[in-house]
């Protein structure tokens, strides 16, 4: 009987250990993407500065948060870049 509270006990401290990384909030977006040209053929490799926008809408929305400008360097017309300072105060609503 020992032994089942022993290892109950355990799954108990385990469990709530999880709970407590679940619910922090990351800092930022991790963000991948593909730059083209208007045509769809993909820019030369090289840096490009760029900003980031997120919408209340799929058209004709309003901006609630934007980046300031970001410099991305592509490879194959493939960027990643970090979307940072997303707290809830940033992002207006």
């Amino acid at each position: 009987m020992k032994t089942f509270w022993t290892i109950f006990a355990c799954c108990v401290l385990l469990d709530s250990t999880s709970l407590a990384y679940a619910q922090s909030v990351p800092p930022a977006i991790s963000y991948q993407g593909k730059l083209t040209y208007s045509t769809g053929a993909l820019v030369p490799d090289s840096k490009y500065q760029v900003e980031f926008a997120i919408y209340d809408s799929d058209t004709g929305g309003s901006k609630v948060w934007v980046s300031s400008p970001t410099t991305v360097y592509t490879s194959n017309g493939l960027f990643t870049t970090q979307l940072d300072d997303l707290s809830p105060r940033s992002l207006r609503t």
